[in-house]
């Protein structure tokens, strides 16, 4: 075997910071900070490809040692056409050779040296194929069980996540490792009244609301949690206004016809996507945060919640059990009496209220990136070390 690496090459895709970050770009981009403030003699090599985005200013820190960036403007539909079709042009064209290589984003491109490394965030493109619609779910779906024998390692954000890993995609269980998330510093009580009242304006919201932060998708179970909120204006006192934060997903016209449908139009707010900076303002100022989904990988919604003092109402999915771990009132993500009476216990209950703010800041707490970025670190040395000669 290979003996154990003092000073490693690591190459990182983190084109998915480039964008407008969602769940995966901000993963990406809180690991490769994490990274780049441990001490030792590694060093990282960080793609990134987009062909429309600038080079993010908040990013500095990819220019300096231990990293190195190497940018490049490739239609990011043309290299996955390539790799998928010719298993080209290997990822040493970008990053030149390296000990161990991480896939942040699931892609695997084309290696031919070295460790392979990837992340998993969910195998919601296996598990619901019928659901994914977007050239990168094909892709991944019809990928990714091709290469998972050739993966070194494999990176699951949480235990569920592992758990399909090793059933979906029959990975021995001990090439996969489990490495939770963190949750930003930034996530925190906004007790500033300015600061609140001013990112509420730039959305249209009142000063009392409910809040969902969610892509605007089947599997986010929207139409239970609208039924729910009916329900719940039915159980005694009006609720406030319900509000969705999210980016446009796949199918949002059955949620518009939803919406019309239940009579919520007036109760109902969709901002659209929302600056990563008014986040913690919108979470903070919420009366309650609800995340009913039907299948998640992770859930950073539900800890940048918790973190900020929010009361949140989750489902009993088995990722976000797993997240939450006591610090949420749970739902049956398939009955929407469960939901609406979950949603009427975190806002009419003194007593589960202050449960679930103390509990909540307490579990998020133990999520940090430093925490995550040692252990990447760790299961990158495992996966050299599992290399032959």
């Amino acid at each position: 075997m290979i003996a154990p690496l003092m000073s490693a090459i690591i190459g990182i895709d983190g084109s998915s910071i480039l964008p407008r970050r969602t769940g995966v770009g901000r993963y990406t981009f809180n690991l490769l900070r994490g990274l780049s403030d441990l001490e030792g003699d590694h060093r990282f090599v960080v793609f990134l490809n987009s062909l429309r985005h600038p080079f993010p200013p908040d990013a500095a820190f990819l220019r300096r040692a231990p990293c190195r960036a190497r940018r490049y403007r490739i239609p990011g539909p043309w290299l996955v056409k390539a790799w998928k079709r010719w298993e080209a042009p290997a990822i040493e064209w970008f990053a030149g050779r390296c000990d161990v290589f991480h896939s942040p984003a699931t892609y695997v491109p084309p290696q031919r040296h070295g460790a392979r490394v990837t992340t998993l965030h969910d195998l919601y493109f296996l598990k619901h194929p019928e659901d994914c619609h977007d050239l990168g779910g094909r892709y991944l779906a019809e990928r990714l069980p091709r290469v998972a024998p050739a993966l070194d390692c494999v990176i699951a954000v949480s235990r569920a996540t592992a758990a399909d890993a090793i059933e979906r995609l029959g990975l021995a269980p001990e090439r996969v490792h489990v490495v939770h998330s963190g949750v930003e510093e930034r996530f925190a009580p906004v007790t500033n009244p300015e600061t609140g009242a001013a990112a509420r304006e730039r959305y249209g919201i009142p000063s009392e609301f409910l809040l969902t932060v969610a892509t605007l998708e089947p599997r986010k179970n929207l139409r239970r949690l609208l039924e729910a909120y009916r329900l719940l204006r039915g159980m005694g006192g009006e609720p406030p206004p319900l509000v969705l934060v999210g980016a446009r997903g796949w199918n949002q016209d059955n949620l518009h016809r939803t919406i019309a449908e239940l009579g919520l139009g007036r109760r109902l707010i969709l901002t659209g996507f929302v600056d990563d900076a008014d986040l913690p303002a919108l979470y903070s100022q919420a009366r309650v945060f609800a995340l009913p989904s039907l299948y998640e990988g992770f859930g950073f919604p539900v800890l940048e919640a918790m973190a900020c003092g929010t009361p949140v109402v989750a489902s009993t999915t088995p990722a976000l059990a797993e997240i939450a771990e006591g610090a949420a009132l749970l739902a049956d993500p398939l009955d929407v009496e469960s939901i609406a009476q979950a949603l009427r216990e975190a806002l009419e209950s003194e007593t589960a209220r202050a449960r679930l703010i103390a509990s909540g800041r307490e579990r998020a707490r133990q999520f940090t990136w430093r925490r995550c970025a040692e252990q990447t670190l760790a299961v990158y040395l495992r996966a050299h070390s599992l290399l032959s000669k």
